[in-house]
């Protein structure tokens, strides 16, 4: 987006936000000096509900992401490793994301995956780095072979390597810093907590404020409807504090989220008090649903995922549904009709975290990878030994931290 165009529609909600307040300070005004004509309160409510509707129609051109749209895909969107890949699919790093990098590299010939007798797994390089890697693949390939070494073992990468680790946590971060969308698990997980104290917290706004706003029933249902849009426009602005508090790298950013968030669970409760015995309650309900609204497109402006992001997520969705449609069964068949997809694929398994869905207790038996050897020297392995064997990496990645 121009700066020309992103101008414009600050310009437009600042002068709607001006227009909210001055409505807000006018009915005040009149109402502690007793002089506010029935003609206005008609008019200024009929401004009121026009502003929100023009809100509305801001927020869904607007402030609002774009809907994420599963684009179906055999292979990973270009130039993705699985590094990058398990990243962007649940949020954050994992140690599994590591794995399938060293599996990503020994697949593409650069080094070899070897099982030793006291169940240890040996790492050893087989050729130098090229511009044929990722950025991530090389950094891991970097991490492992540092000092020059030629052999590395899970017990060394145990002891050593877990600054590393966390030092391409940072890089993988960084690259998608200007994109806050990017939701951790411990974010959803705030998500759907909220929810649940919302409906709690409605629950008894609805019952306690309609008893003592109103005697019809009419009136109470009005309100409760009111009062079930302000509780959503309330979830969802929160919602975006949320991503802001877990994604924001300042501080002043995250209390700013943290205390927004605690006024805004406050106000819940205390305004429709005010609003129902100081004040014209149609016109100041309104105004509040606008103020909450704007507050929603501002931080949509904020927040909102790029159309790089947007795209690539679509992609990531949509491969990672291809790898889903496989079970035990499944991807023995895959292994026996695609032997080169098969190891294609392999380290995207992993990084998506869909290794014990596909291999686990799955004992059909394949030959020994190219790049694999176990000091049996055996001719094949279960799906399910290999899958053990790629555990014992990862736990040694695990434990590094």
């Amino acid at each position: 987006m121009n700066k020309r165009k992103e101008k414009i529609q600050e310009s437009v909600i600042l002068l709607i936000l001006f227009i909210v307040i001055g409505v807000v300070f006018y009915v005040t005004q009149k109402i502690f000096s007793k002089k506010l004509p029935p003609n206005i309160l008609n008019l200024l409510l009929l401004v009121t509900v026009g502003l929100l509707v023009l809100d509305l129609i801001i927020y869904f051109i607007w402030g609002k992401d774009k809907r994420v749209e599963k684009e179906i895909t055999s292979y990973p969107p270009h130039e993705m490793d699985s590094f990058l890949i398990g990243y962007l699919n649940c949020g954050e790093t994992v140690s599994n994301h590591f794995s399938s990098l060293v599996i990503s590299l020994a697949v593409k010939g650069f080094i070899k995956i070897e099982k030793l007798e006291d169940g240890t797994i040996l790492l050893t390089k087989l050729k130098d780095l090229d511009n044929s890697l990722s950025k991530y693949e090389r950094l891991m390939y970097k991490v492992l072979f540092k000092g020059n070494k030629d052999k590395v073992t899970t017990e060394e990468i145990s002891s050593g390597d877990g600054r590393y680790f966390r030092k391409m946590e940072t890089v993988v971060a960084n690259e998608f810093l200007s994109d806050k969308n990017i939701e951790t698990k411990m974010s959803r997980k705030l998500r759907r907590y909220t929810s649940f104290a919302f409906a709690a917290l409605v629950a008894a706004t609805m019952i306690i404020y309609s008893r003592f706003a109103y005697d019809t029933a009419s009136a109470r249902v009005v309100f409760t409807i009111l009062l079930i849009t302000l509780a959503g426009f309330m979830y969802a602005l929160l919602s975006y504090l949320i991503v802001a508090f877990q994604t924001g790298k300042e501080t002043s950013v995250k209390y700013g989220a943290l205390i927004a968030s605690i006024f805004i669970l406050c106000g819940n409760i205390v305004f429709p008090y005010f609003i129902i015995h100081f004040s014209n309650v149609g016109i100041m309900f309104m105004c509040q649903l606008n103020l909450l609204l704007l507050c929603v497109i501002v931080n949509g402006f904020i927040f909102k995922r790029s159309d790089y992001l947007n795209s690539v997520l679509g992609k990531v969705m949509g491969f990672r549904h291809t790898i889903e449609q496989f079970d035990k069964e499944g991807i023995s068949k895959l292994y026996q009709r695609d032997n080169d997809y098969f190891y294609d694929m392999l380290p995207y398994i992993y990084s998506l975290d869909l290794s014990i869905v596909l291999f686990d207790g799955n004992d059909d038996k394949f030959d020994i990878p190219y790049f694999y050897n176990t000091w049996e020297n055996k001719k094949n392995i279960s799906f399910n030994d290999f899958n053990g064997d790629i555990d014992i990496l990862d736990n040694a990645i695990l434990n590094s931290y």
